[in-house]
């Protein structure tokens, strides 16, 4: 699966959620706004096999992010939006955006 060129966060897993895999997904978007590649706030996910290419938060822990594990995954500062001169400043795994204490076991 290929997501391309979101105007905001492309894939957002808010709790409650339990038991969700992103595998062998790839996320080209500019680096602009708020492109997150994905969020995650559930209970239960695993995030594998996967490419994100962005300017914002790569793969995101929200607010109930449990028992998350990422594996084999790559991030990367995506291309400047056009019109403008910079590259993205990606973040690769970003946790705690949402000033939130309830996460826990992510590896």
């Amino acid at each position: 699966v290929t997501l391309t060129r979101s105007g905001a966060m492309t894939l957002a897993f808010g709790s409650p959620c339990s038991n969700v895999l992103i595998d062998g997904v790839s996320i080209f978007n500019p680096a602009v706004g708020n492109t997150d590649g994905i969020d995650i706030g559930c209970d239960g996910a695993v995030i594998q096999n996967t490419t994100v290419v962005n300017g914002d938060d790569s793969i995101c822990m929200k607010r109930g992010a449990k028992n998350v594990l990422v594996t084999n995954c790559s991030v990367f500062n995506g291309d400047p939006f056009p019109g403008s001169q910079f590259r993205g400043l990606a973040g690769g795994l970003v946790l705690g955006t949402s000033d939130d204490d309830s996460m826990s076991n992510i590896t």
